[in-house]
């Protein structure tokens, strides 16, 4: 099994995201938008804000929500069915001047895309029918990207079937075909970010020739550079990391904050049999823009 291609839902780590904001502040944004996701023990379903909020306290007390049983699938009514690219269905398609009603779009797809990462963190890697807007995902590491685009109303799968390779190769080359890659240091939330030799995808027992091996979704950045992302974490489940390309190979700063998570598989700080390098800022490749993603394949309403 692929470790970076598509524990029982709860909520380890949320209380451990350092979010730039007040907990208050967070919890307004997820109650601006129309459905929050649910998670449950085999699916996540769409739910209403006020249940996240209840899940937000008990995880911020150390206790994770749980569904005694499955919950039935439910879609509220700001849920979405996100159609193909290229479909005349009135999707919203932002323009490159970036206009007043494009900012909005722009603006409602990031808080749609912050409102579903809150409620897939925590699942297991490779969680099957895992639910978001209506449509099952399994969770690894490209079935989590593209399950966070998807709620947030952006199909970023439609182009898979012309290209070979991983689902992470495949949305790189997606990405590059419509502009939307772009190289540089600093990232904006909903980026994508791309990494080469996290893992010996090709069993040679080499390091540094397997491009193209995982993905994550940035959703905020420090005043100090450092990103913090959204991935399918192989031992932590889905999960929230840090990665700073200004310190690429430093994995605490100063002040004993992390600055670069581990990535490469099994690595952590001190070990021997770390790779020359293995942070996530050393094994960075590019970044995906999201709001040039967003705007090639469209933003459903």
């Amino acid at each position: 099994m692929n470790p970076h291609d598509s524990v029982t839902p709860g909520c380890p780590g949320l209380a451990d995201f350092s979010w730039s904001a007040p907990a208050e502040d967070l919890i307004l944004v997820i109650m601006k938008q129309s459905f929050a996701v649910r998670m449950t023990r085999r699916a996540a379903v769409v739910a209403p804000a006020s249940f996240l909020i209840a899940v937000l306290s008990a995880c911020a007390t150390g206790s994770a929500a749980r569904a005694d049983k499955p919950a039935v699938p439910v879609e509220a009514p700001g849920s979405m069915a996100v159609p193909s690219a290229g479909a005349d269905t009135g999707a919203v398609k932002l323009s490159q001047d970036a206009g007043t009603a494009d900012a909005k779009a722009l603006a409602r797809f990031r808080e749609r895309l912050l409102a579903t990462a809150t409620g897939v963190i925590g699942v297991k890697y490779g969680q099957k029918g895992v639910l978001v807007a209506g449509k099952s995902f399994d969770m690894d590491c490209i079935g989590t990207v593209s399950a966070l685009f998807w709620g947030a109303g952006v199909d970023i799968t439609v182009d898979f079937g012309k290209y070979d390779g991983n689902g992470v190769a495949r949305l790189y080359a997606s990405l590059e075909d419509r502009g939307a890659l772009r190289d540089a240091r600093t990232p904006e939330a909903g980026d994508v970010v791309f990494w080469d030799d996290t893992w010996d995808r090709n069993g040679d027992g080499t390091f540094g020739n397997d491009p193209l091996t995982h993905a994550g979704v940035i959703l905020k950045i420090d005043g100090d550079g450092t990103a913090h992302y959204i991935h399918a974490n192989i031992f932590k489940g889905v999960t929230i990391e840090f990665m700073n390309l200004g310190n690429p190979g430093v994995s605490r700063d100063a002040n004993g904050k992390i600055i670069n998570s581990p990535l490469y598989m099994a690595s952590w700080q001190g070990n021997p049999k770390n790779p020359p390098r293995w942070t996530s800022g050393d094994l960075f490749k590019i970044y995906g823009d999201g709001g040039k993603a967003a705007a090639s394949f469209g933003i459903a309403e």
